[in-house]
């Protein structure tokens, strides 16, 4: 199951942070406050 959430959700998260990279707030933003692999267990 950990390999399945992660193909998926790894291209997605390489492209949300491609796209924020221009802006200060978005290190801020990733800096852990969302939830993590293992919170969705």
């Amino acid at each position: 199951k950990m390999k399945e959430i992660e193909k998926i959700c790894s291209p997605i998260m390489t492209k949300i942070h491609n796209n924020d990279m221009p802006s200060d707030h978005s290190t801020s933003k990733s800096n852990g406050n969302g939830p993590t692999i293992e919170e969705l267990d």
